[in-house]
Order: C-alpha cells, then sequence, then structure tokens
C-alpha cells in the first residue's frame, strides 16, 4: 500500500540537511524479528487480558459466553500479530552523515532523524528470545519526548556493534568495543545481600489483603470456618510465611536482573552491563549526566553499602524498556562510592565530606517535632478507639517513633553549593545524598506554604528533565538569594 503524501518527518533541532551522496543504502530489520517481537507482544496481551481468558476456559458455556470471551483475546491477538508484521514489513533505518535516519508506517510514513549531539544514551538489550536467535535490540535515547526516539528491535549482534560504533565515531566517542577501566562490579554475594536487605514488607501486606479479600467472598458460614482454623497465631504465621516469601522473591528478581553488573569507563561514556535473562548494556556520555543519586537506607547501611543511581536527561521507554535511572549501581561501599561520583562528574569541586556542609535552619526542627508529634498524639486517639490489646500497646508504644524520627531526619539534613555542582542530603534512616550539575538545572522554585511563611523559612526545588531535587529548609532570605544564584547559572547554560 502507498504511503500517504502527508509524511511525519521528525529532525532534530539544528540537524542540516542529509547528503544522499554520503548515506549508506537502507538496512531492514532480521527476519528472525517476526518471532523475536511477537512473543513479548503476545504476552502482554495475555497479561492484560487474563481475566477473560480465565472465564473462557473455566467459565461455562451457556449463552455463548466463553466462546465470546474468547474470540475478544484472539481479536486482540491477531492486531498483535498485524503489528508485528508491520513493524518488520515497513522498518529502514540507515546512518546517513553520521546521523541515525528511522522510517516506518504503512498507511501513514514517520520519519525520524537523530543527531549525534542529540544522543543522550545508547542500549544495547538481549532477552532470552534476542539470545537464542542471536539478535540484540538497538535503543537510541534522546532527550526529545517521552519514549525512546531510535528503537531497532532486532538486529544481529554484528549488524548492532556496527550500528553504535558508528554513532560513536559521529559523537567522538570511542567504540563500545574497548571498555576499561572496570569502575564498579557485583559478584553473586552482593547481589544476594543486597535482594536480602531490600524491605519487602509492603508485597506481603498487599498479598495478605488479597486473601482477606478472598476470604470475604465466602459465604458466613466459611468465613467463621476459616477464622476458627486459622485465629490469631495462624494468621502471623501466614504473614510471616507471606513475608518470607517476598523476601527471598526479592532475593531472585535482584539476582536475574542484575547479574553479573559491571560499571565501565568507555572514553568519555560510562557503560553498565547486567542481566541474567535480559541483557542490557547502556553507554552514558558523562557530560550528559545530570544528577548522581547516592542510597544509603539504615538496614543497608548496617551491612556496609548503598546503592547508586547516574542520571541523565534521556527518556523512558514503555513496558519493559529503558528506566529513567539509567545507570544502576546495586551495592557500592562508601569509599568506592566517593570515587564513583568523581568518576561519573568531571570537573566535581564540592568536597564529598557532609561534616563541611550547611545544615537545615533550626527553625527547621521545631517545624519537623511539630509534624511528629501530631502522627504521635493521632496513634494515641487510635490505640483509644480500639481499647485495650495487643495491637494498641503496639500503637502506644510505637508513638514515640515520629518524633524520634523526626529529630534524626533534620539533623541529618546537609547541602553545599560550588560553581559546578549542587549536593543534597536528606534523611537519616532513609539516607539520600545527590549531586546535581548546575548546568543541567532547568527550572528552581521556591516553595512556602502559609506557616513557612509564618516561621520565615523556604524551600528550594531544583529540577532537571524528569526529575526534581530538595534541599533542606533555609531561612526565606536566603533560600531567595540562593534561587537567584542557580537560576542565573541555569540560564546561562
Amino acid at each position: 500500500m502507498q504511503a500517504s503524501e502527508s509524511d511525519d518527518l521528525t529532525l532534530e533541532a539544528g540537524a542540516e540537511p542529509i547528503d544522499a551522496g554520503d548515506a549508506e543504502p537502507w538496512r531492514m530489520l532480521h527476519p528472525a524479528s517476526l518471532l523475536v517481537n511477537l512473543v513479548p507482544r503476545a504476552w502482554a496481551v495475555v497479561r492484560q487480558l487474563w481475566p477473560f481468558l480465565l472465564v473462557a476456559l473455566a467459565g461455562e458455556t451457556a449463552g455463548g459466553q466463553s466462546v465470546f470471551d474468547l474470540s475478544f483475546i484472539v481479536f486482540f491477538f491477531l492486531i498483535a500479530v498485524a503489528n508485528t508484521v508491520v513493524h518488520f514489513a515497513t522498518l529502514r533505518y540507515r546512518v546517513a552523515g553520521g546521523r541515525l535516519e528511522i522510517r516506518s508506517g504503512l498507511l501513514s510514513t514517520n520519519r525520524r532523524v537523530v543527531a549525534p549531539r542529540a544522543v543522550q544514551n545508547i542500549e544495547l538489550v538481549r532477552n532470552i528470545f534476542h539470545r537464542a536467535a542471536g539478535l540484540v535490540e538497538v535503543r537510541i535515547e534522546t532527550a526529545s519526548g517521552e519514549e525512546v526516539e531510535g528503537l531497532l528491535s532486532a538486529l544481529t549482534v554484528e549488524e548492532g556493534n556496527r550500528l553504535v560504533a558508528a554513532l560513536s565515531r559521529a559523537r567522538r566517542a570511542a567504540p563500545q568495543t574497548d571498555v576499561s577501566p572496570v569502575l564498579a562490579h557485583n559478584d553473586l554475594n552482593d547481589l544476594v545481600l543486597f535482594g536480602a536487605a531490600g524491605t519487602r514488607v509492603g508485597a506481603a501486606l498487599m498479598a495478605l489483603g488479597l486473601l482477606t479479600d478472598w476470604a470475604g467472598l465466602l459465604d458466613p458460614k466459611g468465613q467463621q470456618d476459616l477464622g476458627r482454623q486459622f485465629g490469631v497465631l495462624g494468621m502471623a504465621l501466614l504473614f510471616l510465611a507471606l513475608l518470607g516469601g517476598a523476601w527471598v522473591f526479592g532475593i531472585v528478581s535482584a539476582v536475574i536482573r542484575h547479574h553479573g553488573f559491571t560499571l565501565s569507563l568507555s572514553g568519555d561514556a560510562l557503560v553498565a552491563e547486567e542481566g541474567f535473562f535480559t541483557r542490557r548494556r547502556v553507554e552514558l556520555p558523562r557530560h550528559k549526566v545530570q544528577l548522581v543519586d547516592w542510597s544509603e537506607p539504615w538496614i543497608r547501611r548496617l551491612f556496609g553499602f548503598g546503592s547508586m543511581t547516574v542520571e541523565s536527561a534521556s527518556t523512558r521507554a514503555g513496558v519493559g524498556g529503558t528506566e529513567r535511572s539509567l545507570a544502576f549501581v546495586p551495592v557500592i561501599r562508601p569509599d568506592d562510592a566517593l570515587h564513583l561520583v568523581g568518576q561519573a562528574l568531571p570537573g566535581l569541586d564540592v568536597p564529598m565530606d557532609a561534616s563541611v556542609w550547611s545544615r537545615a535552619d533550626v527553625r527547621a526542627r521545631t517545624r519537623a517535632l511539630a509534624i511528629g508529634g501530631l502522627q504521635s498524639v493521632m496513634m494515641w486517639v487510635a490505640a483509644a478507639v480500639m481499647g485495650f490489646g495487643w495491637a494498641s500497646a503496639l500503637l502506644i508504644v510505637g508513638s514515640v517513633l515520629p518524633v524520634v524520627g523526626a529529630w534524626f531526619d533534620w539533623s541529618a539534613q546537609r547541602w553545599a553549593v560550588s560553581e559546578r555542582y549542587v549536593v543534597s542530603r536528606r534523611g537519616f534512616f532513609d539516607r539520600q545524598t545527590t549531586v546535581v550539575a548546575r548546568d543541567r538545572i532547568q527550572s528552581v522554585q521556591i516553595v512556602q506554604g502559609p506557616i513557612l511563611v509564618q516561621m520565615g523559612l523556604a524551600q528550594i526545588v531544583l529540577r532537571v528533565a524528569g526529575s526534581a531535587v530538595l534541599l533542606p529548609m533555609l531561612d526565606a532570605d536566603a533560600a531567595v538569594e540562593l534561587a537567584n544564584l542557580l537560576s542565573f547559572k541555569a540560564g546561562r547554560s
């Protein structure tokens, strides 16, 4: 079928016209992409329509309801097949003048040209189907939208490496084939520790809630029998079993997702590789890095490690795609973390020593203690309403935690500003240290509610592409002065 006359041509800002004599021939996806792409799309259909599938398989056939449900599923499955075939038949790509050009579409052709300077990240992904077929998925991301700008779903490994090398040369970066040195590596012991130190109480409570909802569907006699069988001790044991299952699941998922994790330096780019079934390889140019986030929850600090995220301004893909946190180090020790911050942020000119950073305003402590005290009072009221019992006793004992937590959280808050970077540390039990490049700040916001106005306090929010960083509470006049300084720097870039 002929393409529409009103083709959609998307060009990166500032891209020059392509010289046809400097363009390579149009290339297409590997034929095996039909199967490789169809399997995850079919699985997505099953995940979205599983209630209809369950009814179709287990429901009554009277009135043709099951036949209707099954036909409904088959209809959407055929749509997935048609989309896969059209995607393979129409997608073409080439490198022309150092730029990646992609065109696709049947009734309306979409053509995209991605300039080398606009590339924020290049990722090579190999899930279990790619690896079985000897293929790779190439994802080229920019900061121009909410999807991957250049997505080539199934190429041979050789073609994928050739394409990445061509784009790397155009960006004046070293090809991905020469990767050294290794900045961070997590072995099996590290990943088991990472998964084991995660908090899984929320998952256990969700599973317990689902079981409670299921029990609510039983008739009154069935509910009474179930209550007599379990009792309080039985429910406690059930919760512990669910918590243990969630804990084991967290360990297994961490090992599978981050298997063989390495973060290396290739030329002027950070290269992260990880994954057991789906192998991911991410290239992140250091001059594109906008922030580094170092997370140290208290339980992981007890074991002497934290996690680190290196983030750029690239977009975020849909389900199964690239996360906005482009390079994530699951396990990193404090000394290694300080070294990695310096590697990810060239020219780091702020000392990574919290003892020399500025503290939050002392009036912010009063506000934090007041909020914590209000939470404690609410817990006492809830305990009084519940009456005497072990649940109310736990509420009374735990009512001191909001006040204590507020004090420690305030005492842990720090901030610092240098010529090139801003540092913010927040939280004691869930400590988080963020370093932001000042030339990547897109906007600076001063937040002041009625209470903060009365107290003479204000909070600064720094916004970069896709993220926001909060500084500790400051004196209102000092916050305005600092915001003007940071806004001037952001405006110059």
